[in-house]
């Protein structure tokens, strides 16, 4: 859980001791570097105001200080919206692909793109099952 996410935002995989939920509480506590931010918004091929959005981070001072880290509750959105593009990268077969998928209108969410509910740990878990029922087959 959230091994894959953290990889692809540039962590190393040892960082995580196991894949217990203890564990990955004790990590989340100490919050993502602050400069993940920037590998998020180039995976998404967003801006990194909007990512900071989609993880609440409040609209204050945007700006990187070495050091700083992410709330628990900030990481842990990030960490679940990278693992939705990841599932989407795998569905779709590749970045590109997948970024399109986010971006477009989608009847199942009342013709709104699937990024538009990233910001919600609720809209994470909308999309995650839409991305679930199409791998699946169930597209209607």
């Amino acid at each position: 859980m959230y091994q894959k996410a953290y990889s692809l935002l540039g962590g190393k995989s040892t960082d995580f001791k196991d894949d217990s939920l203890l564990n990955i509480i004790q990590f989340l506590k100490i919050g993502l570097p602050e400069a993940m931010l920037d590998e998020a918004a180039k995976l998404m091929g967003l801006n990194k105001k909007h990512v900071i959005s989609l993880i609440g981070k409040g609209p204050g001072n945007t700006s990187l200080k070495f050091g700083c880290r992410l709330s628990p509750n900030q990481s842990e959105r990030m960490l679940m919206i990278i693992e939705v593009l990841a599932h989407t990268e795998q569905y779709h077969g590749n970045n590109a692909a997948a970024l399109k998928w986010l971006n477009t209108s989608n009847v199942q969410l009342y013709n709104e793109t699937p990024l538009n509910y990233l910001d919600t740990v609720i809209g994470i878990r909308l999309v995650s099952e839409e991305l679930i029922k199409l791998s699946h087959g169930m597209t209607a």
